[in-house]
């Protein structure tokens, strides 16, 4: 593939598919109640690189206690 047409075809390729996959992207990567995922590109979500446990689920963890 060209690198001229790496942002049309991979990065913003305009189909309704990949635009709705990019808003559930955005909307979804910081509702988790259990984690908080830290992002590649703080404000532009590009994947994530990891994630931190969020302090209930490791107060739980920690006491061994379930978590429902």
């Amino acid at each position: 593939m060209a690198q001229d047409n790496y942002k049309t075809e991979v990065i913003d390729p305009g189909d309704r598919a990949s635009q709705l996959a990019k808003e559930v992207c955005f909307g979804s990567h910081k509702n988790c109640p259990a984690v908080k995922i830290i992002a590649h590109q703080p404000g532009n979500f590009r994947g994530p690189v990891g994630f931190n446990w969020k302090p209930h689920i490791l107060r739980a963890m920690a006491e061994g206690t379930e978590i429902s």
